[in-house]
């Protein structure tokens, strides 16, 4: 209680203008942000983590970054912000969203979301600027093996992400803002996807107000990751079959 005091003052004496614990959430995902761009990317990899790995450019079927992209992604913006919550804020969990929440919601609307949205990712499959694009890294069609591993590491890289997103970022600004929240970490999700193709990065603003409602109503940012993994795969499946370079076929 008196450190709860202590931080109330802190902030008071600073004039802030909005609680202490919205501040701090503010302050968190922006650090969690520039970690994730700085240290999960590929010039950290080829700089910094592969001499000290000692590894070339074989290493996991010639994937490069990907794999490292994967791990420091889930580690950045899923782990660390799980325990800064638990252990730092000392709040449950559940309540930055790491829960099963509503399964019967989450089955449903998920099938939902797939339902409308692959069949669009298959009609974009057919122009050149997607299928020049995807897979991300152009190693992953080289075996089953390699497009297995890619996998698993977008698989990682979603649950970081959508933890970050629709998890720490958008339950604890839920607290204040209420379902405003949504509309808030749309932004920057969409700001993100700056680099990618433009329909995908005008999509960004639509899917990512969709997948924060989609949080909130189940309770949770698992159905969220589980969509947009199975989104990204199918994009890639549906390039690699377009390309003709669908391993095993």
């Amino acid at each position: 209680m008196q450190e709860q005091d202590q931080r109330k003052g802190l902030a008071a004496r600073l004039n802030l203008g909005v609680p202490w614990d919205l501040a701090r959430t503010f302050l968190v995902a922006a650090v969690l942000i520039v970690l994730y761009r700085f240290g999960c990317g590929e010039s950290f990899y080829n700089a910094q983590v592969k001499p000290l790995l000692g590894v070339g450019k074989g290493f996991l079927f010639g994937l490069g970054h990907n794999p490292w992209r994967g791990v420091s992604t889930f580690v950045v913006l899923l782990v660390v912000p799980l325990l800064f919550a638990r252990l730092v804020e000392r709040r449950p969990v559940s309540e930055v969203g790491f829960a099963v929440g509503d399964w019967q919601k989450g089955i449903k609307w998920g099938g939902i979301f797939l339902a409308v949205m692959i069949p669009v990712i298959i009609a974009v499959s057919f122009t050149k600027t997607f299928s020049g694009k995807y897979p991300l890294n152009a190693a992953a069609g080289r075996s089953i093996e390699a497009l297995f591993v890619y996998e698993l590491s977008m698989l990682l890289y979603f649950f970081g992400w959508e933890f970050y997103f629709r998890g720490y970022f958008l339950f604890s600004l839920e607290r204040h803002i209420g379902s405003a929240a949504v509309f808030v970490q749309m932004v920057p999700f969409a700001v993100l996807h700056g680099n990618k193709p433009f329909a995908e990065a005008m999509a960004a603003i639509f899917t990512g107000t969709v997948l924060g409602y989609f949080a909130l109503r189940t309770r949770t940012f698992l159905y969220c990751a589980i969509v947009h993994f199975l989104c990204s795969l199918s994009m890639d499946l549906a390039a690699l079959v377009q390309k003709g370079k669908l391993p095993g076929f």
